[in-house]
């Protein structure tokens, strides 16, 4: 038999906000690209910060949420915000008519703040759609 995982409730927005706040404040260390064994043993540490911070501000508003837990929900929170923020800059570049672009949300633009090298996209002046 296989083992699996209690399913938790879904994450609020509360603790969304909570959560982005304090990977802005420990974002030197979460956000480093650099993968060697201290960095690696820095980040689970930052994590593990974030995890003890997070359950102490939402302590008796929800369930305990692990530090693997609060690393996943930030990577799907990132994921969705990169992927705002690139159809609003793909329907800025569009030709037709129509109605304005959607904006991205004011959530994705603060991701957009806190890790900002990891929303601009490499230019190429090649390319059909390269800025003049």
């Amino acid at each position: 038999m296989f083992h699996r995982e209690i399913e938790m409730p879904k994450i609020s927005e509360f603790e969304r906000c909570t959560l982005v706040a304090l990977v802005e404040k420990y974002k030197g260390t979460l956000e480093c690209k650099k993968n060697n064994f201290r960095m690696i043993e820095k980040k689970n540490e930052g994590w593990r910060a974030v995890e003890q911070e997070f359950n102490d501000t939402v302590a008796g508003l929800s369930e305990h949420r692990s530090a693997a837990q609060l690393r996943k929900c930030w990577a799907n929170i990132k994921a969705k915000a990169k992927k705002e923020v690139a159809v609003a800059n793909r329907q800025k570049k569009a030709t037709g008519g129509g109605p304005p672009p959607a904006e991205p949300s004011e959530e994705a633009m603060k991701i957009a703040e806190i890790i900002p090298q990891q929303f601009h996209s490499l230019g190429n002046i090649f390319d059909s759609d390269g800025m003049l």
